[in-house]
């Protein structure tokens, strides 16, 4: 959808990537692993909703699992998983609207009325990698989600959710490509579920 909307409408555009992004520990697989309440691997459903949280805008997402490797939750995703992750493309006016944080002479030079034409954009992962429609349906990955006050979240960003290749390796962000894992997880136990 990015690439249909006139940049004279975008009125905010946040691109997150690993040169902008503060983590606690480096996102390698191994640390994701360590520090995710769940583990999974998954395919896209859908997208249910987008809203503002602060300055925050988000996409509440659904996948369907294929396999759980781990879960630390009383959650059941055995059989899919609904989670919050950050990147939308929101219309400015819904934008005000869901966000009670908005400075009050915020956007004071676009028209009430012509603020559904103009729009927030906080990407999908870097170069919107993760901005996921029908033709990702087919494609597994993998999801390291945490539980933060009742919410599932992805660990690390975008970091949470790696693409697994044919070749069962994992998409590196940092790097552009996919990579081998010598991790925990049995990478031989994982394509017999792909």
């Amino acid at each position: 959808m990015l690439a249909s909307i006139d940049e004279d409408k975008i009125v905010s555009y946040k691109n997150e990537n690993s040169e902008t992004a503060c983590y606690a520990y480096k996102p390698s697989i191994e640390n994701l692993y360590k520090y995710a309440d769940i583990v999974l691997i998954g395919s896209f459903d859908c997208n249910i909703k987008s809203f503002a949280d602060g300055i925050e805008i988000y996409t509440e997402t659904k996948f369907n699992t294929v396999q759980v490797l781990k879960n630390e939750t009383d959650i059941d995703v055995s059989k899919n998983v609904v989670f919050n992750r950050r990147g939308v493309i929101m219309t400015l006016d819904k934008y005000m609207a869901d966000n009670d944080t908005i400075r009050s002479d915020e956007f004071i030079d676009i028209p009430e009325d012509e603020r559904d034409e103009y729009y927030v954009i906080h990407s999908y992962g870097p170069n919107n990698k993760l901005d996921f429609s029908s033709s990702d349906k087919n494609k597994k990955y993998i999801l390291f989600l945490n539980l933060n006050n009742g919410r599932l979240g992805l660990n690390s960003s975008y970091y949470g959710i790696r693409e697994i290749n044919s070749n069962n390796q994992v998409y590196d962000y940092d790097t552009d490509t996919f990579i081998d894992c010598d991790w925990r997880i049995s990478w031989h136990n994982i394509a017999k579920v792909l």
